[in-house]
């Protein structure tokens, strides 16, 4: 019975590594197939969906390492025309890695075109930065352009960080691409000039934020440019907020009114999320949101004060928006309540700017 119970052990062992050998050698017979395939599918959808011209691509830089997928191309068409220079790009979205396809002009001026190649982005809503209505604002766009969301590249509703994820990896791509060329491109600053609060930048791979002031008018100050201080006008009552929102009057550098701030909280995981806002009453539009105080879940739902995917969405928002979680803003992953928090205080600190008259 033992040495029964031993041979079929043994061939049972042995099946298993005939198996796991057939296995291993069939993957990397077809490993260099499933490659080809796919740098043929990124050629046909990515480079010639920017180049349709074009009757080949020559390799002028190559990969910056064997696992690298970078290498830069001249797009050639039929008759020898240098089209222009086409290459692929990957950085973080929202759900995962996000490959992209890109083409500059021959002189380097422009963004010819942009295609997404792969992604694993919510569907329908974050999936639709693949579609002809988001990629086509990136056609011919010169490399003079800011290159920054809300405004001179629009959004998709209800997927902002997707998004901002795409510009972010669009402009990251481009600077590395004309570095490598001995071409530099300087695009202008993301998410503007760095404030006082010490981050800079904006979208997938940016720092994090540095938290504020507990001192609401010094945490509103230091979000604001131009604007020397902040004066407490009163609180006003918001149906459904657990406190009256607090209302801030701006007062310029050179002591004219300015911004309009305000903090307000909504109840959260762990408690209450306090926020402060600051807004522009000419142009109806948030200037910046930040996280005052919070007690949510280490590692979780306490980065709603320092995620600046996140906060950085609220930036240039018109005040009219939905404000709605899933329609026009989106979540921190892990973490839905506590951004629900921030962004039902964001709406409750506009009602109570409204309320004001400012």
């Amino acid at each position: 019975m033992r040495s029964s119970t031993t041979r079929m052990i043994t061939v049972l062992s042995l099946t298993a590594i005939l198996s796991g050998g057939v296995l291993a050698g069939f993957y990397s017979y077809l490993e260099p197939i499933i490659e080809t395939n796919q740098k043929k599918a990124d050629l046909e959808s990515g480079f010639k969906g920017i180049f349709p011209q074009a009757a080949d691509f020559k390799e002028i830089s190559p990969a910056t390492s064997a696992e690298a997928d970078d290498a830069i191309y001249q797009a050639i068409s039929s008759d020898g025309q240098v089209l222009g220079v086409a290459f692929k790009t990957t950085g973080k979205g929202f759900e995962g890695p996000i490959k992209m396809a890109l083409g500059l002009s021959p002189d380097y001026s422009k963004l010819v075109g942009v295609r997404v190649l792969q992604m694993s982005e919510t569907p329908g809503l974050g999936s639709r930065i693949q579609e002809p209505g988001f990629t086509d604002q990136f056609n011919n766009k010169p490399l003079t352009d800011s290159f920054q969301l809300g405004q001179d590249v629009d959004g998709i509703t209800g997927a902002t960080m997707s998004s901002r994820a795409v510009v972010t990896i669009i402009r990251d791509g481009i600077q590395q691409a004309t570095q490598r060329l001995g071409k530099p491109v300087t695009l202008a600053a993301a998410g503007g000039t760095a404030s006082a609060s010490g981050e800079t930048g904006s979208g997938a791979g940016s720092p994090e934020i540095t938290p504020v002031s507990t001192n609401p008018e010094e945490a509103l100050a230091s979000i604001t440019p131009d604007v020397a201080m902040f004066v407490s006008v009163g609180t006003f009552p918001v149906n459904g907020a657990p406190t009256n929102p607090e209302v801030y009057q701006g007062i310029g550098l050179t002591g004219e009114t300015a911004a309009i701030g305000f903090k307000a909280s909504a109840k959260g995981m762990d408690g209450d999320v306090v926020v402060i806002g600051s807004l522009d009453a000419t142009k109806q539009r948030l200037i910046a949101v930040r996280v005052l105080e919070q007690h949510e879940t280490a590692g979780l739902g306490d980065k709603v004060a320092t995620d600046g995917t996140f906060l950085h969405q609220f930036d240039n928002k018109p005040v009219s928006s939905a404000f709605e979680v899933g329609q026009d803003v989106d979540v921190i992953t892990g973490a839905t309540v506590s951004s629900k928090a921030v962004v039902q205080a964001v709406r409750y600190g506009i009602e109570a700017v409204k309320a004001s008259g400012l």
